[in-house]
């Protein structure tokens, strides 16, 4: 018989915190810790595109702290022989109104070629930057639909899981990613340098 242990349960002290941090009599601790996790639910609902990571809830007497913890999304290069930060490119958030499962992080794997760095925003926008500086070269929004080879009309959504696959002079993307409250899409892309005559005869 196996026994179910909550993940944080183990990492308290180590590598985490408790995200409530109070005292309460048996009679009231109930209806606090409810009110913790609705507290929760609001703020990510309200403000599910700010890049919170953590609530942390402390409560003294007649009073209640929350802290949040926010996130600098976006892409870094790191020297791996020293540990020295070449460049660091924080991804301002272009989201807008009416996307609650929408961010500006990376969470799909990065794909490192000659003189360019590509990444796949959970913000459904595809970005390349340049390896040298850690600017955007390129970059194309993946949410906007488009009509497919077979007529079917596909639209993206936030990037996760693989990256970006790049040979034989073409770039192919997945884009969709619906677990874990990100933005579910159905679209896979094809790039490739501008050329003459149908798709089938390149």
């Amino acid at each position: 018989m196996g026994h179910k242990i909550n993940p944080t349960g183990l990492r308290l002290g180590i590598t985490q915190e408790h995200r409530s941090r109070w005292y309460a009599p048996s009679k009231t601790y109930p209806a606090l810790l409810q009110e913790d996790d609705r507290i929760r639910k609001f703020i990510h609902k309200k403000y599910g595109s700010a890049g919170i990571s953590d609530v942390l809830i402390a409560r003294k007497a007649d009073q209640l702290e929350v802290e949040l913890k926010t996130a600098r999304p976006g892409v870094s290069a790191v020297n791996a022989a020293t540990g020295e930060v070449l460049w660091s490119h924080v991804q301002e958030n272009v989201c807008g109104e009416g996307r609650p499962f929408c961010d500006p992080g990376v969470s799909a794997a990065i794909t490192a070629t000659e003189g360019a760095v590509v990444a796949g925003h959970l913000d459904g926008i595809i970005r390349i930057y340049d390896s040298a500086s850690g600017d955007v070269i390129w970059s194309y929004d993946t949410t906007a639909p488009v009509t497919g080879t077979n007529g079917v009309t596909a639209k993206g959504g936030g990037m996760s899981g693989s990256g970006p696959a790049i040979g034989a002079g073409h770039m192919v993307v997945n884009s969709g990613y619906g677990l874990y409250n990100h933005e579910a899409g159905n679209a896979l892309l094809v790039f490739a340098p501008k050329s003459k005559g149908p798709v089938s005869a390149r």
